[in-house]
């Protein structure tokens, strides 16, 4: 379901400036480029990539010509304070063990948090503009990814990385965009048929990464993907479902018949298993750490500078909500649950339940550094905000129906007035 952009454009949105429309065209156009180039890693990772440079400049010129949008006021000013405080523990850190790389991670989430305004901000002055700016930002994502897969598949890696440094990466990127597409088809700003091919290309990038957690993240988009796609009329959901089956049917033959990929998914559970990622998962993941010296989550230890720490409690600490604890204190804790209390209250289950699905990742890998997320969570604020608006969408409830004497029953999703 896909709404016409055009028709609704001159009731929803007043005349702007031309001055300001170059402005929202030139942030817009940073956005796509971004997504296209996002995947492709030219230096280390911990450093920023190029595609980092051009959405910081758009950003930056955002950010130094439009007001903060005031619905978004309460977020935005605690997302403010939790760059701030990155920033001040760090530099106190930094003072302290006299290390200036524990300052480099809070630039990131300064970065990331400044960014989330400027989408914000664009989705404010011109939603229309905004949504059409996100769906050819998947498209771009989607056709710079494909270019990649066929240039850089490897057939004799278990895990392949494509444009990235890592195979965890792809898997993260591919699920952020797959939810920003689930958010799209929920207030029905993307039709079913692009967001089926979004499904499905971004689901194989995350099978042939073999990230375990991004696979059970996947499950969850799936099952989502599911309910949304069972509404509207007889004929879309037999389209669908018909697309998606075939899809599917595709998708399984050739991992049956692919002997490769059936040993690469069985090699990468021995290999976890025979490194210990499984049997002692505390000490390799960096959770222990936090056990062992719950003193230093009080106010934060910073991300950076693990010298410090024994050999033991050297590794990173793989989670995104351990991270936050750690290295932010209980301030930064309370940042990082509140938001999603936000979104379930604001928005509803459903978007809560896509929020899950980035979530469920980040459970056992610090996603916080990746600016993809922080254009999931941005896009997933401005559709809960075009939905209250009145904008009608493909949401999907649960509602009891009077059933005369048997009293009530489930009458499964339904599609909200």
């Amino acid at each position: 379901m896909q709404h016409s952009d055009s028709a609704s454009r001159a009731t929803s949105e007043p005349a702007v400036p031309e001055r300001r429309q170059k402005r929202d065209i030139f942030f817009a156009a940073c956005l796509v480029i971004y997504a296209a180039t996002g995947s492709i890693y030219v230096f280390d990772s911990g450093l920023p990539q190029p595609a980092d440079f051009v959405l910081a400049l758009g950003t930056l010129v955002m950010l130094t010509a439009a007001r903060i949008p005031k619905q978004f006021a309460d977020i935005i000013g605690l997302f403010a304070a939790l760059a701030i405080y990155c920033v001040f523990i760090s530099g106190v850190w930094t003072l302290l063990i006299a290390d200036p790389d524990m300052l480099r991670p809070a630039m990131y989430y300064v970065y990331n948090i400044a960014a989330f305004v400027a989408i914000l901000m664009l989705y404010t002055r011109c939603p229309n503009f905004f949504f059409r700016t996100v769906r050819l930002m998947l498209l771009f994502a989607l056709g710079s990814i494909l270019v990649q897969y066929l240039l850089f598949y490897d057939a004799s890696r278990i895990r392949q990385m494509l444009g990235f440094n890592n195979p965890n990466q792809p898997a993260y990127f591919s699920l952020c965009l797959l939810s920003i597409a689930l958010l799209l088809l929920y207030a029905g700003k993307i039709s079913r048929l692009q967001f089926l091919a979004c499904y499905f290309f971004f689901s194989w990038i995350v099978l042939i990464s073999l990230s375990m957690t991004a696979l059970a993240a996947l499950l969850l988009a799936s099952f989502l993907a599911f309910l949304l796609l069972w509404k509207g009329s007889v004929k879309e959901v037999l389209v669908a479902v018909t697309l998606a089956a075939v899809g599917l049917a595709a998708a399984s033959s050739y991992v049956v018949r692919n002997d490769r990929f059936l040993e690469s998914f069985e090699t990468r559970m021995t290999m976890d298993r025979a490194q210990g990622k499984i049997d002692d998962v505390g000490v390799r993941r960096g959770y222990s750490r936090i056990i062992e010296l719950p003193h230093l989550a009080i106010f934060g230890a910073g991300e950076s500078g693990r010298h410090r720490f024994d050999i033991k409690h050297r590794q990173e600490i793989h989670s995104s909500i351990g991270t936050i604890l750690f290295s932010y204190g209980l301030f930064g804790l309370f940042v990082y649950l509140y938001f999603h209390v936000y979104v379930l209250r604001k928005g509803g289950l459903f978007p809560f339940l896509i929020l899950m699905v980035p979530f469920t990742y980040s459970l056992t890998h610090q996603g916080l550094r990746t600016t993809m997320f922080w254009i999931f969570i941005a896009a997933a604020l401005a559709v809960i905000s075009a939905l209250k608006s009145g904008s009608r969408g493909n949401r999907v409830r649960w509602k009891l129906k009077r059933n005369g004497a048997a009293g009530q029953r489930w009458s499964g999703p339904a599609t909200a007035d």
